[in-house]
């Protein structure tokens, strides 16, 4: 077919044309949000004016204002900016996106928000209407976030020429390097500064200050920035004291605290180069259960290395003493300042001094084995006293031969009876005709005489409170004295229902717990701090009595804090059986609509709960324990016995009475009954502490209840009656871990069942 040439090229032309439109495009979106007016098909898009930060200003720990201008023709309008911010410090760069109009002088306030406290920053802007190109970005203007003013709380270790104060900072500063400014007023009001730089590895910073006069009223205020910034906070809070006298005898040390009992403990002190020198010691006592304080005064020689032991007497058992000791040689009236303090708990008391029954001043008395040498010198026996003999003496009276104490007859006289036996029919009888009459009165006489009557009464009531309280204490639900251990939190809660003492749950759970990684007890007074990505405080809360706690935050990915003075947070664990799966330290994402739950396990730096449970399993074994636990029942049968005997010789409706609720008492007790929980041990009946019992239905495997052995192993666990796996698991104080399961049939609603390992 032939083509013309004419045709040849007006397809050449039409193919040069859009060939050229193309490129037109693609530079066009190549270069969007630059200064350049780009030609596309004789059209043109005009870049806005570069905007100015005319001010910045209302800042705050974490926020800025900048007040932004742009060009004239943008007034009123509504425009898209980005806010580009630099941390100096670091280095990181952020954007944040506004949308948002203009005035009719063309300008703006952007908001920036979630700045880190005490830094500086670098922001520029840029602006476009929507869809059109970006203008430049500003100008770069800096700016520094404030820093909440420190709390001086404590001063303390204050001697004649330094003191420590105890500041806390913002937790945003932990792990940075920190400069601090003391401003030091003394008591005539001249007032000086010390600066110091230190690297903050903990909100609780010590700040120490020496160089102080002797004997002065100090006031000191502290402030700080980042180093080498000179953007200081405000000033805390005041604190004052006063210095100690000064001093040159050298400070002494208590070396050691030995030979420690229940009530007393022997310091060894050290004075320094003070060799066999008589001088007067003072020991300052605290006793940090109940704050109470008191000093103790000696006069001592020290040893050849100028050392001295001083014996505290007087203390109470299984408590914390904290000492500090000064002294002042023989015939000098100066001190020494007090020693650095040292403290020692007294030894618990798990057993019981034996006794001995003696006979002092005619009197039968049971005493102390210590005791026993001071009676014995006062001329006191071992053993009781002899009672008086008396002898006995047959009457007649009221026609019946009877035989009576010799004490008795002058009141039986005086009520007509005569001594010797009773005449019948003109003639006398003889001891024989009467022998039975005789012989039981003899016998009333020697078990329950007439002036011993009230003594078994008493003793039948006594007994009688003893066996109902034992009813009482077998039916009750055991709110057991030993513990830490733990109710499964569905199990207890559920009881509280039954008996109306709160109402009834939502079946959601819409709270976290933190709890003790060693008992599973929940731990109340936690302070729980929620931090987003930049480490900025979102949220603090505090755990309540029930180790709950909980937060309602904007979705979000954070990071949980955790305060507890001796308590660590336990990250490796991941999962616990009862508490499900636990909080570990990573960053933890919120969604919309969600309450923040996360359960957090903490380990205890200075109770050990394995020496703890050692501890009260040795007491619940003493002697004195095995007493109190059968005291009771020893007078419950004593009592049950002085009731048989004061009703057979003393027949009355009160005795019988008496004597029937000893039988409705041992019928119930032998009968109906039954104990209220169960009991986790070894084979040599050693108790096996905060073990955990999980209670699974035989049909579906689910976890249905659980409980966690108390110190000496006991547990109670309520449950719905049916068949159930019971499986165990736990560790002895001293062996290795173990498992165990089992079958089990409840039938009244409570697990009792004995577990042997």
């Amino acid at each position: 077919m032939k083509i013309k040439i004419r045709n040849i090229f007006n397809i050449i032309l039409v193919a040069f044309v859009l060939m050229s439109f193309h490129n037109g495009v693609f530079a066009a979106e190549q270069n969007d949000g630059q200064n350049l007016t780009v030609t596309v098909d004789n059209s043109s898009i005009i870049v806005p004016d570069t905007p100015i930060i005319a001010q910045v200003d209302n800042i705050t720990t974490s926020t800025v204002d900048l007040d932004v201008k742009v060009g004239s023709n943008y007034a009123n309008e509504m425009l898209e900016f980005v806010v580009t911010i630099t941390n100096l410090f670091t280095g990181d760069v952020t954007t944040a996106n506004y949308t948002q109009a203009t005035n009719a002088s063309s300008e703006t306030t952007l908001g920036v928000v979630g700045l880190d406290p005490g830094t500086q920053y670098q922001f520029e802007v840029r602006y476009r209407r929507s869809g059109d190109v970006y203008s430049d970005d500003s100008s770069p203007v800096n700016a520094t976030t404030l820093i909440d003013a420190p709390v001086l709380d404590s001063v303390d270790a204050v001697t004649d020429s330094t003191a420590d104060l105890h500041t806390i900072i913002d937790p945003a500063f932990v792990g940075a390097t920190m400069d601090f400014i003391i401003a030091v007023t003394d008591g005539d009001g001249n007032t000086y500064t010390v600066q110091m730089t230190q690297n903050v590895t903990s909100i609780n910073v010590i700040l120490p200050v020496d160089d102080l006069d002797s004997n002065t009223d100090y006031t000191f205020k502290v402030k700080y920035a980042r180093e080498n910034t000179l953007n200081f906070s405000n000033y805390s809070n005041e604190k004052s004291i006063t210095t100690e006298n000064e001093v040159d005898l050298s400070r002494p040390i208590i070396e050691s605290i030995d030979n420690v009992t229940t009530h007393s403990m022997d310091l060894l002190v050290d004075t320094g180069d003070h060799n066999n020198k008589d001088m007067d010691l003072v020991v300052r006592v605290v006793n940090e259960s109940t704050g109470e304080t008191f000093t103790v005064n000696f006069s001592k020689t020290t040893d050849s290395n100028g050392k001295v032991i001083l014996a505290i007497t007087g203390l109470d058992p299984d408590t914390v003493y904290t000492f500090k000791v000064k002294y002042s040689l023989n015939g000098d009236d100066r001190e020494s300042a007090y020693s650095p303090e040292k403290s020692q708990k007294t030894n618990a008391i798990d057993v019981v001094e034996p006794t001995v029954e003696i006979c002092n001043n005619n009197s039968t008395i049971v005493v102390l084995q210590s005791e026993l040498q001071s009676y014995l010198d006062q001329g006191a026996i071992v053993g009781p006293c002899e009672a008086p003999k008396d002898i006995r003496v047959v009457i007649c009276y009221n026609d019946s031969t009877i035989s009576i104490l010799q004490s008795e007859v002058q009141s039986y006289i005086n009520d007509g009876a005569t001594i010797g036996q009773c005449t019948i029919s003109g003639g006398s009888t003889t001891v024989d005709d009467q022998n039975t009459s005789i012989h039981d009165n003899d016998i009333k006489n020697k078990i329950a005489p007439q002036e011993s009557k009230n003594i078994y009464e008493t003793i039948a009531g006594i007994g009688a409170f003893a066996g109902a309280s034992i009813a009482l204490a077998g039916s009750a639900v055991p709110l057991f004295a030993a513990m830490p251990g733990a109710f499964g939190n569905s199990v207890f809660l559920h009881f509280l229902e039954l008996f109306g003492i709160i109402g009834r749950r939502k079946e959601e759970r819409n709270w976290g717990v933190v709890f003790d990684v060693q008992t599973h007890m929940p731990i109340p007074a936690v302070k729980i701090v929620l931090l987003d990505q930049m480490g900025k405080e979102m949220a603090t809360t505090y755990s309540d009595k029930d180790g709950r706690f909980g937060f309602l935050v904007n979705p979000g990915t954070y990071v949980i804090n955790v305060f507890k003075k001796n308590y660590t947070l336990v990250t490796e664990m991941g999962h616990d059986d009862i508490y499900g799966n636990l909080y570990d330290g990573k960053e933890i994402t919120i969604k919309e609509d969600h309450v923040m739950l996360s359960n957090i396990a903490m380990k205890s730096e200075n109770i050990n709960w394995q020496e703890y449970a050692a501890k009260k399993s040795k007491q619940y074994k003493s002697k004195w324990s095995i007493v109190k636990k059968y005291f009771f029942t020893s007078m419950y049968f004593i009592g049950f016995v002085a009731t048989a005997i004061i009703t057979y010789f003393y027949p009355s409706v009160f005795n019988f009475v008496m004597l029937g609720v000893y039988v409705i008492l041992f019928i119930y007790q032998k009968f109906f009954n039954k104990k209220k929980y169960g009991v986790i041990e070894t084979h040599d009946g050693k108790p096996i502490p905060f073990a955990i019992v999980n209670l699974y239905d035989k049909k579906t495997n689910e976890k249905q209840n659980f409980a966690v052995t108390d110190s000496i192993g006991r547990y109670y666990l309520l449950s719905d009656n049916g068949k159930y796996d019971l499986k165990a698991k736990g560790q002895p104080v001293s062996g290795t871990s173990f498992e165990k399961v089992g079958d089990i049939h409840v039938t009244d609603g409570i697990v009792r069942k004995d577990i042997i390992v």
